[in-house]
């Protein structure tokens, strides 16, 4: 027991304390750390679930989300910062970091998504081989309809 508690410090912050402990023993000077990393939880759980509402948003997926669930999405950061208080700092670090790496994560699967969406939105430009010397009113191809001025080509033939 004597081993981990000398071991457990991390960035000025005793991580088998809590942040309440921290604030009640030390007073605010010295439990700022402990506070900062409970605002980078809530902060980065406002974020994160901004983030995925925002894009739910944007492809229409939000409106068929029930009322419900929006409140608790934006309840649930307020909730983690409660938590965070009486937990053990060790895990509170354990929260921010991970809520980190998936705000991170969710950036780059989605912007990997919009460059496919935009690769397969483009069109495929197939440019077929064309004869110059060739009649455009007589080219049967299905996906060229006639030229635009063949109906003129076609009277200037008449009257020769």
């Amino acid at each position: 027991q004597a081993l981990l508690n000398n071991n457990a410090d991390f960035l000025g912050m005793h991580l088998l304390q809590t942040p309440g402990q921290a604030f009640s023993s030390f007073g605010l000077p010295e439990a700022l750390p402990y506070i900062i990393l409970v605002l980078i939880v809530i902060g980065a759980g406002y974020y994160q679930t901004r983030q995925t509402t925002k894009r739910a948003a944007a492809s229409g997926q939000a409106q068929n989300q029930p009322a419900g669930m929006q409140t608790v999405m934006k309840v649930m950061p307020v909730l983690f910062g409660v938590f965070s208080w009486n937990f053990p700092t060790g895990l509170v670090l354990y929260f921010a970091t991970s809520n980190l790496f998936r705000i991170g994560h969710q950036a780059t699967i989605f912007a990997l998504d919009d460059r496919h969406a935009a690769a397969k939105a483009r069109p495929i430009a197939a440019s077929p081989a064309i004869d110059p010397t060739a009649d455009p009113a007589s080219d049967p191809g299905p996906a060229r309809g006639p030229a635009p001025n063949v109906s003129k080509k076609r009277k200037q033939r008449r009257r020769k």
